[in-house]
């Protein structure tokens, strides 16, 4: 998958929203939801925490990534328990 989004992330101040990020960035996740039960599909994970570009991932950010990209988050955590 191609994640491609911006350099750097991109805060839409009138809908108070994240319109991008460069999810090849994020990295150092912790995930909640994984619940082996859920397997396949793992439909309930989560991004927790992370670090983007090296810096901690605030609230904001996070909620965007769990939202709208919902196949990295799986993926991510596919690789992780791999």
């Amino acid at each position: 998958m191609n994640y491609e989004h911006s350099d750097n992330p991109n805060f839409d101040n009138e809908s108070e929203s994240f319109t991008s990020l460069d999810l090849k960035q994020v990295d150092n996740i912790t995930f909640g939801g994984d619940d082996t039960g859920d397997y396949p599909d793992f439909a309930d994970v989560f991004i927790e925490s992370a670090d983007y570009n090296g810096v901690e991932m605030n609230e904001d950010m996070i909620n965007w990534v769990n939202e709208e990209c919902e196949d990295f988050v799986k993926e991510q955590f596919l690789n992780n328990i791999i």
